[in-house]
């Protein structure tokens, strides 16, 4: 997930009692504020989420909120520099909206305020004082072991193809994966032939993790062993894919270690951010109210309105 970063709106500082009265229903209650179908569709609608968009956006406000209840009680707060940075990510998150009118007409129609959108800055903010404060820390050896287990590395021959011309790249790219299974080299061959322009950069093929690549593509490296090759489809087009290891080299597995270090400790920093939120909240006797029915409404809602936007993008792109 992409934080927003920021927030805090000079002024941020105790930010417990200031419940909203948002649209739609409630996911949960927490220190007596409502978590409503409207903040989750403001997560939904302004961070990125690599999966489980809806669910994920349901989680994010419930324990965004857990966040701002608990860091009030802990007597953690906002600084000069923070307030900054939120007063500067506002303007920002404004003009991604198409302006200040856009903007407060988007949370207005959701029943939302400005309010409601520091306290959720605020809380990226706090998030990383309460991290600290909780005194979490992230081992090389997870971080190496996370990036040993969970990451993938794999070259392939894209030949791209749409409805009209799909027979043809298929003949040609059979062909291909033809002369790879006869024994010509691979790296030559793709050299000669992908049309991924993105080869040039990686001569070493792509290193990656869950969700970094499209499905196909990601399934099909995952069911190969290393050194074997296989083809498959994507909205891209045909690849003929072969499965490398991590560590082919020390050069490449150092080079495609270092990229994901950063990646993957905020990950696993997150989740042990995550995994001790609860039992924060519970010491600092911060009450939390979950409604599981309302939470599987609000998903549902929310992937059936992003359903509706995508196929509404669709029909106006149709129409050029």
């Amino acid at each position: 997930m992409r934080k927003i970063t920021a927030l805090a709106i000079a002024g941020v500082v105790a930010l417990s009692g200031c419940a909203l009265q948002s649209q739609g229903p409630a996911a949960a209650v927490v220190g007596g504020h409502k978590v409503t179908q409207a903040e989750a569709e403001f997560y939904s609608d302004n961070y990125r989420f690599t999966d489980n968009e809806a669910e994920n956006s349901v989680k994010q406000a419930i324990n965004s909120r857990i966040v701002i209840e608990l860091c009030d009680k802990m007597g953690i707060e906002t600084d000069d520099d923070d307030d900054k940075l939120i007063k500067s990510t506002l303007i920002s998150l404004r003009k991604e909206q198409g302006g200040t009118t856009e903007f407060d007409k988007y949370l207005k129609e959701k029943g939302l305020n400005e309010k409601f959108v520091k306290e959720v800055l605020a809380a990226d903010v706090l998030k990383d004082k309460l991290q600290e404060k909780m005194g979490l820390e992230v081992t090389d050896d997870e971080i190496k072991d996370y990036y040993n287990t969970h990451y993938y590395r794999a070259k392939h021959i894209l030949i791209m193809a749409d409805d009209d011309d799909d027979a043809e790249a298929k003949a040609k790219v059979e062909g291909i994966l033809a002369r790879v299974n006869s024994g010509e080299d691979f790296d030559k061959l793709m050299n000669e032939y992908t049309e991924d322009p993105g080869t040039k950069n990686s001569p070493d093929g792509y290193t990656f993790t869950d969700g970094e690549m499209v499905s196909e593509f990601e399934n099909t490296v995952k069911s190969l062993e290393i050194g074997k090759v296989e083809m498959c489809k994507s909205s891209f087009g045909y690849h003929i894919i072969k499965r490398l290891a991590l560590d082919e080299t020390t050069d490449i597995y150092n080079a495609g270690y270092d990229k994901a270090k950063s990646t993957i400790s905020t990950k696993l920093m997150n989740e042990k951010f995550m995994s001790s939120l609860r039992d924060y909240a519970d010491q600092y006797k911060v009450k939390i109210k979950e409604d599981d029915e309302k939470k599987a409404e609000i998903i549902e809602n929310i992937k059936q309105e992003r359903q509706a936007k995508q196929e509404e993008q669709k029909q106006k792109a149709s129409q050029q």
